[in-house]
């Protein structure tokens, strides 16, 4: 196993709701757009009831797998992004990332920010490490909008990722996380944020 490095990394972790109803939180899809322009994130990797949603944000357009799998063959593996069903949800880039969950004791939002700065002063952690994990997927199909219907056929796992692989082109798609180091005695991941998503 390779050694990890830890580097210099400076973030701060902000919280932007706390016990939100639905009401206060309006529409999942335009909030988490709201977000990423905010903050210049790119990538959405979301878990519903009913299934896992990608997504990418096109200029000021969020679009998700759902969208772009629509109207063909692979909509029926696509989940659409809902405030009923959605359990989680991470927006991220290679500057920050926000995470916005639904509290299972209450049922209300909750969200919070991994901001990554220069300033020592207002931050949370000082050091962090980076690793990436690869995508399954052994069989590709392009679809819509530069998404890509991955498959692996040994388990049965389908998704469609934000990115353009060719079809059944061997891909090295991989997530790449960065996980924060607690100020200790001894080094600790304390919290993990997505950063980029590659092939």
């Amino acid at each position: 196993m390779p050694q990890r490095e830890i580097k210099p990394q400076r973030a701060k972790v902000e919280i932007l709701a706390n016990g939100f109803s639905d009401d206060q939180l309006g529409d999942v899809h335009s909030w988490l757009c709201t977000q990423a322009q905010k903050y210049n994130l790119c990538w959405l990797l979301a878990y519903a009831d009913d299934g896992v949603i990608w997504g990418r944000m096109d200029g000021v357009s969020l679009i998700t797998s759902y969208e772009a799998a629509k109207g063909i063959e692979a909509e029926k593996f696509c989940t659409k992004l809902s405030n009923q069903t959605l359990q989680q949800a991470r927006i991220f880039g290679t500057e920050a990332e926000v995470l916005l969950w639904r509290n299972s004791g209450n049922n209300c939002w909750q969200a919070r920010l991994i901001l990554d700065i220069l300033d020592s002063n207002n931050a949370n952690f000082d050091e962090a490490f980076d690793e990436n994990y690869l995508i399954v997927g052994t069989r590709c199909k392009q679809l819509n909008k530069n998404f890509t219907l991955l498959e692996d056929g040994a388990q049965g796992l389908i998704h469609v990722v934000p990115i353009s692989i060719k079809n059944n082109e061997y891909h090295k798609l991989k997530l790449k996380v960065r996980h924060y180091l607690a100020k200790e005695d001894f080094a600790r991941i304390t919290i993990s944020r997505l950063v980029y998503l590659s092939n």
